[in-house]
């Protein structure tokens, strides 16, 4: 392959700055980018992990610029117009075949504009292989009468050919905007013409690449505006993240998020899904299918919150995880495409291993009758907030429990006994619905718990008439008829928790269960058993616990 110099302008040329560090963590697309004779202005979407001298190895040129869209993040307006902005650092890099010492372009970084000169007489191809993130535009002030580097650059990923003046609506700082493009075989200098002449439209297609005046500074990023940039990353613990896509074009537009295998091969997990619109974040988890979509009002943000369920784990350490594209169906058919990342770790308190906090609002009780009939489920006057701890072992065993220890703290339930130790459920599974989870326990007659004792009070201190005797046990029916009465006896209880359905099914992402809760207490009533009823909220609240003493 036969290569020859582009000779460059001084207005290209930049000055020693270091480059920024590509994206290394995240999944990768290809994407194939056609070189044709002469100067070419070349939309990057994508940060390859190879260094800047064997990605152009093979490519058809001499040297090759970098467009730095960040040297305008920082630009101001005295005045909100066209003056008084100053850029802080040169705009560009420059990677040389003669000098990769003194390159001031080492690594290529996603969403940048490359402008180099193909001394192949027909057109050719190659492919970049790297992380993408989403686009960003770096709008400033600028006309025809300023030099033409500090012009506005940029590059778009389409899906088809679209007109230019419909993918700049809504952006401010394009109003009346003039358009340009590179062209031309001409070797001494790429030549800077307008993108359409008279009446006739102005059209965009994948990869293009727009010079373009501006009225003032702005952080319009296209149709679309997406976040976070750099894609999800759960890396090796985290479960949760919110990917957001703004509409800021001038109309309606449907948005589809597609979530497929990265062009690397490497496993791509499953992950949970649910809408959230404005603060009502109430809709159900459920599987992220291939593909969802939604219509999306001008200005209006679409939240989708996503979750990763590490149970599906073997803990190997391997880096898994896959892309999401989103894209404007029709329209602008604007397209982006951002990395899924994770580490093939298992949790280290995996599902459904902690402390949980139950808290019930119990709002029914029981009610007898004259004749002793028991009607349960009767309102009552007001709504008891009650909290227990579960303890929840590494095989999914749950232990009801009084109180226990997290990093030093003791949290502890004023509704058990405080001699109460760790109850094993009576039936039921923790978690799983139509097997309502049943502890039951007991507060002794001695228990310092027992409602009935009153141990500085002389008729109900246990004792006989000399004070020092003790009492015939109440737990014993036999004592009753004696001509000595028993003083105390135990009282029995039951928790019980009925779960809602999940649709995470043994896994929720918030970490949160809901149901039914009864409370049952026996040996109040002569009559039988009370049970007070409720609605029950259950969160993790610790995953490395000690049961309190």
């Amino acid at each position: 392959m036969k290569f020859q110099a582009g000779k460059l302008r001084a207005w290209w040329l930049a000055v020693p700055i270091m480059a920024l560090s590509t994206i290394s963590s995240g999944q990768q697309i290809d994407q194939t980018i056609t070189l044709s004779n002469g100067w070419n202005a070349v939309y990057v979407s994508v940060a390859p992990s190879a260094s800047a001298d064997e990605v152009f190895a093979d490519w058809p040129t001499w040297s090759v610029s970098a467009y730095n869209a960040d040297a305008f993040l920082h630009t101001s307006s005295t005045d909100g117009g066209r003056t008084g902005e100053g850029v802080v650092r040169a705009p560009f890099w420059i990677w040389s075949r003669e000098s990769s010492a003194g390159s001031t372009l080492k690594t290529l970084q996603a969403d940048t504009v490359l402008v180099c000169f193909s001394t192949n007489s027909e057109p050719c191809t190659v492919t970049l292989r790297g992380v993408p993130v989403a686009p960003r535009i770096a709008w400033h002030a600028s006309d025809d009468t300023v030099n033409t580097n500090f012009r506005n650059i940029f590059g778009v990923r389409l899906s088809g050919q679209v007109k230019a003046s419909e993918w700049l609506a809504g952006c401010p700082a394009a109003e009346g905007a003039v358009l340009y493009y590179i062209s031309g075989p001409d070797e001494a200098s790429p030549r800077i013409r307008p993108l359409a002449r008279g009446t006739k439209p102005a059209y965009l297609n994948d990869g293009s690449v727009v010079y373009s005046t501006g009225t003032r500074v702005s952080d319009w990023s296209g149709p679309l505006y997406i976040m976070p940039r750099v894609g999800i990353d759960f890396a090796e613990e985290g479960m949760i993240d919110e990917l957001s896509v703004r509409n800021d074009g001038a109309a309606e537009k449907t948005v589809k998020i597609a979530y497929i295998d990265s062009a690397d091969g490497i496993a791509r997990p499953s992950l949970l899904y649910r809408e959230s619109y404005g603060e009502d974040a109430t809709a159900d988890w459920t599987p992220l299918p291939g593909e969802i979509s939604r219509s999306i009002a001008t200005g209006e943000t679409w939240r989708v919150a996503l979750a990763l369920d590490r149970s599906q784990f073997e803990g190997t350490g391997a880096k898994v995880g896959g892309i999401l594209k989103v894209a404007e169906e029709g329209g602008t058919k604007t397209v982006a495409w951002l990395p899924v990342s994770a580490v093939d770790a298992k949790s280290i308190a995996p599902w459904p291993k902690g402390l949980w906090a139950a808290t019930m609002t119990l709002t029914k009780v029981s009610y007898y009758r004259k004749d002793g009939d028991k009607v349960d489920g009767v309102p009552a006057g007001g709504a008891m907030p009650v909290k227990v701890f579960l303890a929840v072992g590494a095989s999914g065993s749950p232990k009801l429990v009084q109180r226990a220890v997290v990093n030093g703290t003791r949290l502890s339930s004023a509704y058990l006994p405080v001699d109460l130790g760790a109850v094993s459920p009576a039936s039921g599974e923790f978690g799983k619905p139509g097997q309502p989870l049943r502890f039951e326990y007991t507060i002794g007659a001695r228990s310092p718990s027992n409602p009935f004792r009153h141990s500085l009070h002389p008729l109900f201190d246990g004792k006989q008439m000399d004070f020092k005797t003790p009492a015939p046990d109440g737990d014993n029916i036999t004592n009753y008829v004696g001509s000595v009465k028993p003083e105390w006896f135990s009282i029995g209880g039951a928790v019980e928790f009925e779960f809602d359905e999940n649709a995470a099914t043994a896994w929720t992402p918030i970490e949160t269960l809901s149901g039914e809760a009864k409370w049952i207490y026996t040996g109040v009533r002569r009559d039988g058993p009370v049970v007070a009823q409720g609605r029950f909220t259950m969160k993790r609240v610790a995953k490395e616990f000690e049961i309190g003493n």
